[in-house]
């Protein structure tokens, strides 16, 4: 996490492990500073990367979501690679595989590793799920390019939306869209 002594950070986290929070041990590690994800996965076996941008609207796409998207998931990738992890899990979304091409979509509706939103610029495809097209595959892609030097177990989870009890109370993106539903400001519904 970026900062091991943000009170209002850690509380979430003790809420959510209850005792099991006193055997974890926490690192000091920033989405946009490689050498921090670096040295904070020194030693260890398991990298879950989770973080990345997930805002509404944003004024610079490339800098405020693709680029720390693509580069901390490549970081952490980095980091797996150089301390030879056995495992990294990366929380993607629903949006990097989701918004394909007609032509793209698998005939028998199973997806997997090979598929990927089209993340080409337009009306079409949001920033947020440009973003994480674009991390997820070059997570992929970086293990293919590595396996020779250490073949690391990749696992990606794309979930939809978070739903569910939160644990940092109100001001995430999530926790907003739920919001919204809820208070009838979203201009429809999505089918779900």
């Amino acid at each position: 996490m970026r900062d091991t002594k943000n009170e209002k950070k850690l509380e979430p986290l003790k809420k959510a492990f209850g005792d099991l929070y006193d055997k974890m041990e926490l690192r000091a590690a920033d989405l946009t500073d490689k050498a921090s994800i670096m040295s904070a996965s020194e030693g260890i076996d398991y990298i879950v990367h989770t973080a990345s941008p997930f805002v509404m609207s944003v004024k610079d796409e490339e800098r405020d979501l693709i680029r720390p998207a693509v580069d901390g998931t490549l970081a952490a990738m980095e980091a797996a690679l150089h301390n030879k992890v056995k495992r990294i899990v990366i929380t993607s979304s629903g949006a990097a595989v989701m918004n394909q091409k007609p032509k793209d979509k698998p005939a028998d509706n199973t997806w997997n590793e090979k598929h990927f939103s089209d993340s080409s610029k337009g009306p079409h495809i949001d920033a947020y799920s440009r973003s994480k097209s674009l991390a997820e595959e070059a997570a992929w892609k970086f293990k293919e390019e590595n396996k020779h030097i250490h073949d690391i177990e990749v696992v990606v989870i794309n979930p939809l939306l978070i739903f569910g009890p939160a644990f940092v109370g109100a001001g995430f993106t999530s926790g907003d869209i739920i919001t919204q539903l809820i208070l009838r400001k979203m201009p429809g519904v999505p089918k779900v």
